[in-house]
């Protein structure tokens, strides 16, 4: 699969798409795990009160996951920036196939939901996933309906 996928830092970060993309450039799926946080100390009290839930004692400020601050929060939390890229991915409606992003707040989904018909997404899928007892989902949505999927993967899959 290396030669098939494809990895490439935003380097704008107020972009998800403009600035990656180029013109004429077809993409079968766009994958997302946005910060879930809002701020570092949003970060560090979900710490704390997984920590307290476990029955674990710690000091100190550790986090219980790994990543850099940008991978971690943004304004807004992972509300606003799912939001944000379902607006942007209207733009490139035309230009990938399946967009997706891993939802950690099962609450958030119908802003999302609201916001992909404001944005007129054909097909919408949400996957749930479990591990333990944390339970986050993938949102996947498109822009293309049955017909022009089906035509998406005869040109794309056939050239290959």
């Amino acid at each position: 699969l290396a030669a098939s996928i494809e990895v490439r830092k935003q380097p704008n970060t107020t972009n998800y798409f403009k600035g990656i993309v180029q013109p004429n450039e077809l993409f079968d799926v766009a994958v997302c795990n946005p910060p879930f946080h809002a701020s570092s100390r949003d970060a560090q009290a979900s710490t704390e009160r997984k920590w307290r839930n476990l029955g674990i004692k710690k000091t100190g400020k550790q986090l219980n996951f790994g990543g850099t601050n940008a991978e971690l929060w943004s304004e807004g939390g992972e509300e606003r920036f799912v939001s944000d890229m379902v607006a942007e991915s209207a733009l490139f409606a035309k230009s990938c196939l399946w967009f997706t992003s891993l939802v950690s707040r099962q609450e958030n989904l119908h802003i999302y939901y609201n916001a992909l018909d404001d944005v007129n997404a054909k097909q919408i899928e949400t996957i749930d996933m479990g591990q333990g007892q944390k339970i986050s989902r993938v949102l996947a949505w498109t822009f293309m309906d049955v017909r022009e999927q089906e035509e998406w993967a005869r040109k794309r899959w056939n050239n290959r």
